[in-house]
Protein backbone atom coordinates (compact mmCIF):
# COMPACT_ATOMS: atom_id res chain seq x y z
CA UNK A 1 0.00 0.00 0.00
CA UNK A 2 1.25 3.27 -0.82
CA UNK A 3 1.55 5.87 1.53
CA UNK A 4 -1.40 8.22 2.34
CA UNK A 5 -0.73 11.90 1.93
CA UNK A 6 -0.28 13.50 5.25
CA UNK A 7 -1.12 16.86 6.58
CA UNK A 8 0.43 16.25 10.39
CA UNK A 9 3.47 18.21 10.61
CA UNK A 10 5.87 17.17 13.09
CA UNK A 11 9.51 15.81 14.46
CA UNK A 12 10.03 12.64 13.22
CA UNK A 13 11.27 11.93 17.14
CA UNK A 14 7.75 12.66 18.22
CA UNK A 15 5.90 10.26 19.54
CA UNK A 16 3.39 8.15 17.71
CA UNK A 17 -0.38 9.06 19.24
CA UNK A 18 -2.58 6.26 19.60
CA UNK A 19 -6.36 5.77 18.87
CA UNK A 20 -7.77 4.25 21.63
CA UNK A 21 -10.18 1.69 22.38
CA UNK A 22 -13.24 2.18 24.19
CA UNK A 23 -14.67 1.72 27.98
CA UNK A 24 -17.77 0.68 29.69
CA UNK A 25 -18.48 -2.38 27.48
CA UNK A 26 -19.18 -0.15 24.38
CA UNK A 27 -18.05 -1.41 20.67
CA UNK A 28 -14.28 -0.15 20.00
CA UNK A 29 -14.27 3.44 20.00
CA UNK A 30 -11.03 5.22 18.07
CA UNK A 31 -10.60 8.15 20.66
CA UNK A 32 -7.33 10.30 20.00
CA UNK A 33 -5.23 11.00 23.43
CA UNK A 34 -3.22 13.49 21.63
CA UNK A 35 -3.78 15.22 25.63
CA UNK A 36 -3.27 13.48 28.44
CA UNK A 37 -6.54 12.93 30.05
CA UNK A 38 -8.65 13.02 26.85
CA UNK A 39 -10.21 9.39 26.74
CA UNK A 40 -14.02 8.29 25.67
CA UNK A 41 -14.53 8.46 29.56
CA UNK A 42 -12.71 11.72 30.12
CA UNK A 43 -13.29 14.07 27.27
CA UNK A 44 -11.31 17.23 28.63
CA UNK A 45 -8.30 19.29 28.06
CA UNK A 46 -5.51 18.33 30.35
CA UNK A 47 -4.36 21.69 32.25
CA UNK A 48 -0.56 20.34 31.76
CA UNK A 49 -0.24 19.66 28.66
CA UNK A 50 2.56 21.27 26.66
CA UNK A 51 -0.50 22.98 24.66
CA UNK A 52 -2.94 24.12 27.39
CA UNK A 53 -4.29 27.56 27.42
CA UNK A 54 -3.14 30.07 29.66
CA UNK A 55 -5.08 31.60 32.55
CA UNK A 56 -5.83 34.82 30.41
CA UNK A 57 -7.48 32.71 27.85
CA UNK A 58 -10.08 31.00 30.30
CA UNK A 59 -12.51 32.64 29.66
CA UNK A 60 -15.16 30.90 30.99
CA UNK A 61 -16.06 27.40 32.38
CA UNK A 62 -19.75 25.97 31.49
CA UNK A 63 -21.51 24.98 34.84
CA UNK A 64 -24.12 21.70 34.97
CA UNK A 65 -26.15 23.87 36.99
CA UNK A 66 -29.69 24.67 35.34
CA UNK A 67 -30.01 27.85 32.75
CA UNK A 68 -32.26 27.96 30.74
CA UNK A 69 -34.18 24.45 30.85
CA UNK A 70 -36.08 23.40 27.83
CA UNK A 71 -39.42 24.45 27.61
CA UNK A 72 -42.19 22.30 29.14
CA UNK A 73 -43.56 21.05 25.71
CA UNK A 74 -40.46 19.71 25.44
CA UNK A 75 -41.15 16.80 27.96
CA UNK A 76 -44.50 16.76 26.70
CA UNK A 77 -43.49 15.72 22.83
CA UNK A 78 -40.54 12.92 24.09
CA UNK A 79 -43.75 11.33 25.98
CA UNK A 80 -45.80 11.25 22.61
CA UNK A 81 -43.27 10.42 20.86
CA UNK A 82 -42.73 7.24 23.40
CA UNK A 83 -46.98 6.73 22.94
CA UNK A 84 -46.43 7.20 19.07
CA UNK A 85 -43.83 4.52 18.74
CA UNK A 86 -45.99 1.88 21.00
CA UNK A 87 -49.35 2.72 19.12
CA UNK A 88 -47.95 1.59 15.90
CA UNK A 89 -46.28 -1.42 17.49
CA UNK A 90 -49.68 -2.29 19.04
CA UNK A 91 -51.57 -1.11 16.59
CA UNK A 92 -54.07 -2.99 13.73
CA UNK A 93 -50.44 -2.60 11.44
CA UNK A 94 -48.42 -3.86 13.86
CA UNK A 95 -48.23 -7.25 12.41
CA UNK A 96 -47.22 -5.51 9.04
CA UNK A 97 -44.53 -4.49 10.36
CA UNK A 98 -40.92 -5.56 8.70
CA UNK A 99 -38.13 -7.14 10.76
CA UNK A 100 -36.37 -4.10 10.51
CA UNK A 101 -39.31 -1.88 11.44
CA UNK A 102 -40.27 -3.60 14.57
CA UNK A 103 -37.01 -3.57 16.72
CA UNK A 104 -35.63 0.24 15.69
CA UNK A 105 -39.72 1.30 16.83
CA UNK A 106 -39.07 -1.00 20.17
CA UNK A 107 -35.71 1.28 20.46
CA UNK A 108 -36.98 4.54 19.83
CA UNK A 109 -39.68 4.64 22.08
CA UNK A 110 -37.22 3.23 25.02
CA UNK A 111 -34.81 6.36 23.77
CA UNK A 112 -37.95 8.64 23.95
CA UNK A 113 -38.82 7.45 27.34
CA UNK A 114 -35.16 7.32 28.83
CA UNK A 115 -35.11 11.13 27.24
CA UNK A 116 -38.46 11.99 29.04
CA UNK A 117 -37.15 10.33 32.60
CA UNK A 118 -34.33 13.00 32.10
CA UNK A 119 -36.58 16.60 31.65
CA UNK A 120 -38.87 15.25 34.42
CA UNK A 121 -36.23 14.89 37.51
CA UNK A 122 -35.05 17.33 39.07
CA UNK A 123 -31.81 17.35 37.27
CA UNK A 124 -31.82 17.15 34.01
CA UNK A 125 -28.01 16.74 33.19
CA UNK A 126 -27.36 13.79 35.25
CA UNK A 127 -29.89 11.74 32.80
CA UNK A 128 -31.72 9.61 35.66
CA UNK A 129 -32.17 5.84 33.67
CA UNK A 130 -34.48 5.03 36.88
CA UNK A 131 -38.37 6.72 37.08
CA UNK A 132 -38.54 9.40 40.11
CA UNK A 133 -42.13 9.28 42.09
CA UNK A 134 -43.02 12.37 40.67
CA UNK A 135 -42.12 10.87 36.89
CA UNK A 136 -45.44 11.22 35.26
CA UNK A 137 -47.47 8.68 32.97
CA UNK A 138 -46.83 8.23 29.04
CA UNK A 139 -48.08 10.72 26.46
CA UNK A 140 -50.51 10.73 23.96
CA UNK A 141 -51.26 9.93 20.56
CA UNK A 142 -52.61 12.23 17.22
CA UNK A 143 -56.09 12.48 17.36
CA UNK A 144 -57.39 10.27 14.14
CA UNK A 145 -53.94 8.55 14.18
CA UNK A 146 -56.00 4.86 14.27
CA UNK A 147 -57.34 5.45 10.72
CA UNK A 148 -53.87 6.05 9.17
CA UNK A 149 -52.53 2.98 6.84
CA UNK A 150 -48.97 1.42 8.25
CA UNK A 151 -46.95 4.11 5.65
CA UNK A 152 -49.11 7.14 6.81
CA UNK A 153 -47.90 6.28 10.82
CA UNK A 154 -44.76 6.24 9.93
CA UNK A 155 -44.65 9.04 8.37
CA UNK A 156 -45.97 11.32 11.15
CA UNK A 157 -43.78 9.89 13.32
CA UNK A 158 -41.02 11.19 11.20
CA UNK A 159 -42.59 14.52 11.51
CA UNK A 160 -42.62 14.70 14.88
CA UNK A 161 -39.16 13.49 15.03
CA UNK A 162 -38.29 16.03 13.00
CA UNK A 163 -40.83 19.07 14.76
CA UNK A 164 -38.79 17.88 18.23
CA UNK A 165 -35.28 17.83 16.53
CA UNK A 166 -36.30 21.79 15.57
CA UNK A 167 -37.44 22.45 18.94
CA UNK A 168 -34.72 21.10 20.35
CA UNK A 169 -32.08 23.08 18.36
CA UNK A 170 -33.99 26.40 19.76
CA UNK A 171 -33.57 25.14 22.95
CA UNK A 172 -29.92 24.04 22.77
CA UNK A 173 -29.12 27.35 21.52
CA UNK A 174 -30.67 29.44 24.72
CA UNK A 175 -29.60 27.36 27.25
CA UNK A 176 -25.91 27.23 28.68
CA UNK A 177 -23.64 24.71 29.82
CA UNK A 178 -25.00 21.02 30.28
CA UNK A 179 -28.27 22.19 29.51
CA UNK A 180 -27.41 23.13 26.35
CA UNK A 181 -25.76 19.74 25.80
CA UNK A 182 -28.40 18.23 26.49
CA UNK A 183 -31.09 19.88 24.26
CA UNK A 184 -28.48 19.76 21.77
CA UNK A 185 -27.78 16.02 22.49
CA UNK A 186 -31.58 14.98 22.44
CA UNK A 187 -32.52 17.48 19.20
CA UNK A 188 -29.36 15.54 17.35
CA UNK A 189 -30.95 11.86 18.40
CA UNK A 190 -34.18 13.32 16.97
CA UNK A 191 -32.74 14.12 14.02
CA UNK A 192 -30.95 10.71 13.17
CA UNK A 193 -34.47 9.11 14.60
CA UNK A 194 -35.99 10.83 11.64
CA UNK A 195 -34.11 10.03 9.12
CA UNK A 196 -33.68 5.92 10.11
CA UNK A 197 -37.57 5.80 10.25
CA UNK A 198 -38.73 6.52 6.60
CA UNK A 199 -34.99 4.71 5.64
CA UNK A 200 -35.28 1.36 3.58
CA UNK A 201 -32.36 0.09 5.19
CA UNK A 202 -31.80 -1.79 8.19
CA UNK A 203 -30.58 0.37 11.24
CA UNK A 204 -28.49 -0.56 14.19
CA UNK A 205 -29.51 0.79 17.70
CA UNK A 206 -27.94 1.02 20.78
CA UNK A 207 -30.35 1.60 23.45
CA UNK A 208 -29.70 -0.41 26.53
CA UNK A 209 -29.39 1.94 29.73
CA UNK A 210 -25.76 2.58 31.53
CA UNK A 211 -24.14 4.58 33.87
CA UNK A 212 -23.48 8.02 32.89
CA UNK A 213 -20.10 8.95 33.52
CA UNK A 214 -19.77 12.32 34.88
CA UNK A 215 -18.44 15.23 32.38
CA UNK A 216 -15.75 18.20 33.43
CA UNK A 217 -16.74 21.54 32.10
CA UNK A 218 -13.79 23.34 30.51
CA UNK A 219 -13.42 26.84 29.25
CA UNK A 220 -14.55 27.42 25.53
CA UNK A 221 -10.45 28.07 24.51
CA UNK A 222 -10.16 24.53 25.81
CA UNK A 223 -12.96 22.78 24.20
CA UNK A 224 -11.46 24.33 21.07
CA UNK A 225 -8.23 23.58 21.66
CA UNK A 226 -9.49 19.53 22.27
CA UNK A 227 -11.34 19.35 19.03
CA UNK A 228 -8.50 20.90 17.09
CA UNK A 229 -6.07 18.20 18.67
CA UNK A 230 -8.80 15.33 17.92
CA UNK A 231 -9.28 17.29 14.03
CA UNK A 232 -5.08 16.70 13.47
CA UNK A 233 -5.77 12.78 14.07
CA UNK A 234 -8.93 12.38 12.15
CA UNK A 235 -7.25 14.08 9.14
CA UNK A 236 -4.51 11.72 9.38
CA UNK A 237 -6.52 8.69 9.63
CA UNK A 238 -8.71 10.12 7.08
CA UNK A 239 -5.87 9.41 4.44
CA UNK A 240 -5.00 6.38 5.78
CA UNK A 241 -8.56 4.50 5.06
CA UNK A 242 -8.88 6.70 1.71
CA UNK A 243 -5.60 4.52 0.51
CA UNK A 244 -7.73 1.34 0.59
CA UNK A 245 -11.05 3.09 -0.75
CA UNK A 246 -11.54 3.50 -4.33
CA UNK A 247 -11.66 7.50 -5.29
CA UNK A 248 -14.91 6.39 -7.88
CA UNK A 249 -16.31 4.19 -5.52
CA UNK A 250 -19.45 5.87 -2.96
CA UNK A 251 -17.14 5.39 -0.39
CA UNK A 252 -14.64 6.52 -1.44
CA UNK A 253 -16.36 9.70 -2.83
CA UNK A 254 -18.00 10.34 0.67
CA UNK A 255 -14.85 9.95 2.78
CA UNK A 256 -13.08 12.50 0.67
CA UNK A 257 -16.28 15.14 1.28
CA UNK A 258 -15.36 14.42 5.12
CA UNK A 259 -11.94 14.74 5.09
CA UNK A 260 -12.48 18.35 3.51
CA UNK A 261 -14.97 19.10 5.85
CA UNK A 262 -12.37 17.93 8.76
CA UNK A 263 -9.74 20.39 7.35
CA UNK A 264 -12.17 22.77 6.95
CA UNK A 265 -12.90 22.98 10.33
CA UNK A 266 -9.93 22.65 11.87
CA UNK A 267 -8.58 25.16 9.66
CA UNK A 268 -11.37 27.40 10.88
CA UNK A 269 -10.84 26.41 14.59
CA UNK A 270 -6.98 27.17 14.29
CA UNK A 271 -8.51 31.01 13.20
CA UNK A 272 -10.53 31.53 15.85
CA UNK A 273 -7.51 30.88 18.69
CA UNK A 274 -4.64 32.70 16.75
CA UNK A 275 -8.03 35.71 16.87
CA UNK A 276 -7.96 35.18 20.70
CA UNK A 277 -4.14 34.64 21.04
CA UNK A 278 -4.74 31.30 22.76
CA UNK A 279 -1.90 28.44 21.89
CA UNK A 280 -2.64 26.36 18.76
CA UNK A 281 -1.96 22.82 19.20
CA UNK A 282 0.32 21.27 16.64
CA UNK A 283 -0.54 17.81 15.10
CA UNK A 284 1.84 15.05 16.08
CA UNK A 285 3.99 13.39 13.21
CA UNK A 286 1.50 10.55 12.91
CA UNK A 287 -1.31 8.70 14.80
CA UNK A 288 -1.85 4.89 15.22
CA UNK A 289 -5.39 3.75 14.18
CA UNK A 290 -7.61 1.54 16.28
CA UNK A 291 -8.61 -0.17 13.40
CA UNK A 292 -5.40 -0.67 10.81
CA UNK A 293 -7.25 -0.27 7.28
CA UNK A 294 -5.60 -2.82 5.36
CA UNK A 295 -8.93 -3.63 3.91
CA UNK A 296 -11.89 -1.31 2.13
CA UNK A 297 -13.88 -2.80 5.00
CA UNK A 298 -11.51 -2.24 7.86
CA UNK A 299 -10.86 1.38 6.45
CA UNK A 300 -14.75 1.74 6.60
CA UNK A 301 -14.85 0.68 10.24
CA UNK A 302 -11.58 3.42 10.95
CA UNK A 303 -13.94 6.23 10.11
CA UNK A 304 -16.86 4.82 11.74
CA UNK A 305 -14.87 4.67 15.23
CA UNK A 306 -13.24 8.06 14.32
CA UNK A 307 -16.74 9.61 13.98
CA UNK A 308 -18.25 8.21 16.84
CA UNK A 309 -15.34 9.05 18.62
CA UNK A 310 -15.40 12.42 18.20
CA UNK A 311 -19.06 13.27 19.15
CA UNK A 312 -18.04 13.77 23.46
CA UNK A 313 -15.65 16.36 22.13
CA UNK A 314 -18.05 18.21 19.97
CA UNK A 315 -20.63 18.04 23.23
CA UNK A 316 -18.16 19.22 25.47
CA UNK A 317 -17.52 22.25 23.05
CA UNK A 318 -21.19 23.16 22.78
CA UNK A 319 -21.24 22.89 26.67
CA UNK A 320 -18.50 25.94 27.08
CA UNK A 321 -19.79 28.14 24.59
CA UNK A 322 -20.88 31.43 25.85
CA UNK A 323 -23.05 33.31 23.84
CA UNK A 324 -25.97 31.62 21.51
CA UNK A 325 -24.32 32.62 18.28
CA UNK A 326 -21.27 30.46 20.02
CA UNK A 327 -23.33 27.54 19.90
CA UNK A 328 -24.09 27.30 16.49
CA UNK A 329 -21.24 25.33 15.05
CA UNK A 330 -20.71 22.92 17.33
CA UNK A 331 -24.30 22.20 17.31
CA UNK A 332 -23.87 21.96 13.87
CA UNK A 333 -20.73 19.56 14.08
CA UNK A 334 -22.77 17.81 16.45
CA UNK A 335 -24.65 16.94 14.21
CA UNK A 336 -22.86 16.41 11.41
CA UNK A 337 -20.63 14.04 12.74
CA UNK A 338 -23.51 12.01 14.06
CA UNK A 339 -24.89 11.76 10.64
CA UNK A 340 -21.56 10.75 9.14
CA UNK A 341 -20.87 8.30 11.96
CA UNK A 342 -24.28 6.69 10.70
CA UNK A 343 -23.55 7.07 7.14
CA UNK A 344 -20.82 4.50 8.28
CA UNK A 345 -23.14 1.92 9.84
CA UNK A 346 -22.35 3.78 13.43
CA UNK A 347 -25.70 2.65 15.56
CA UNK A 348 -28.55 4.89 16.48
CA UNK A 349 -27.94 6.26 20.74
CA UNK A 350 -29.92 7.87 23.27
CA UNK A 351 -27.06 10.32 24.07
CA UNK A 352 -24.93 11.65 21.18
CA UNK A 353 -22.52 13.82 22.34
CA UNK A 354 -21.82 12.55 26.15
CA UNK A 355 -19.02 10.68 26.67
CA UNK A 356 -21.00 7.67 27.64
Amino acid sequence: MQSAPRDAAGSPSQSRRRLLLGVLGLPALAVVTVASGCTPSDPRVSTDHPNAPTASARTSTPSGASTVSPPAETLTAERDLAALAAAILSGPHGRALDRAQRPLLTALGAAHRQHALALASPEPTTRPTTPSATTSPTGATPTGFGKLSLAQSIAVLSAMESAQAAALRRAALRARGFEALLAGSMGTAATMYAAAIVSDTDVAVDMIPRPHAPMTGVSDVEAIQSMLRQLHAIVYGYQLALGRLRASSASGRRALASLRQHRELRDRLSAMLVARSAAVPAAAAAYVPSTDPTTAGRAATLIRQMETALQPFCGLWLASAIQPRDRVLPLDTLVRTTATARRWNAPLTVWPGWQD
